[in-house]
């Protein structure tokens, strides 16, 4: 008579149909670990191809806004032209600072002059918003470093309105245009606040 009994597997030895070992805790660690060094090389080569295209804007194309406020000395011709055309600044004004935070002066700016402050956007239903000093009845500013993010300056008007002008904050001219503006408000106004607002403080 046959003997059909067969010894059980040793310790080691797998069942007959048994999966392969499964992927440890240790080596799917390992795999996700790899997967999300490469998805972040990837995204730190994306953003810094978007800086890339965005500094050959500001300086290649002489169409495209600077990404800083500049001096009214320095304003392009092409853009003065353009601004003038919107019939924002009166005769004999000074223009003191301009920015610009699109890609196309056409499609928004903001001014300081020696009169007064310029918001024009040309997606609003009026695009120019003048406002003399004296119709200012505060102000204040939200201050940022970040290269991608403007400082606020935010302008309160004696009937309450709320109006936000964005400064880029580049060779720290967002500060030198807020407290240009806040000067030129307290000439013209009886009665303004006598300190000037240092970053990272509201008055």
């Amino acid at each position: 008579m046959t003997n059909s009994f067969s010894p059980p597997p040793l310790p080691n030895e797998p069942m007959f149909g048994m999966p392969d070992r499964p992927t440890t805790r240790k080596s799917g660690s390992r795999w996700l670990l790899f997967s999300l060094l490469g998805c972040g090389g990837l995204l730190g080569i994306c953003m810094l191809a978007v800086i890339g295209v965005l500094l050959w804007l500001g300086t290649a194309s002489p169409d495209v806004p600077d990404t800083a406020i500049i001096p009214g000395a320095q304003v392009p011709d092409t853009f003065m032209k353009f601004v003038r055309g919107t019939g924002v600044l009166e005769p004999g004004e000074q223009l003191l600072f301009f920015y610009s935070d699109q890609f196309a002066v056409e499609d928004g700016f903001y001014l300081l002059t020696d009169r007064k402050v310029v918001l024009y956007d040309a997606t609003w239903e009026k695009p120019k918003v003048l406002v003399p000093f004296g119709e200012i009845k505060d102000l204040n500013a939200e201050w940022s470093d970040n290269f991608f993010v403007d400082s606020s300056i935010h302008i309160t008007l004696l009937d309450g309105t709320l109006l936000v002008m964005p400064a880029s904050s580049e060779y720290d001219r967002d500060e030198l245009l807020y407290n240009t503006l806040r000067e030129k408000w307290q000439a013209a106004t009886a009665g303004g606040a006598s300190d000037l607002a240092a970053p990272g403080q509201s008055n």
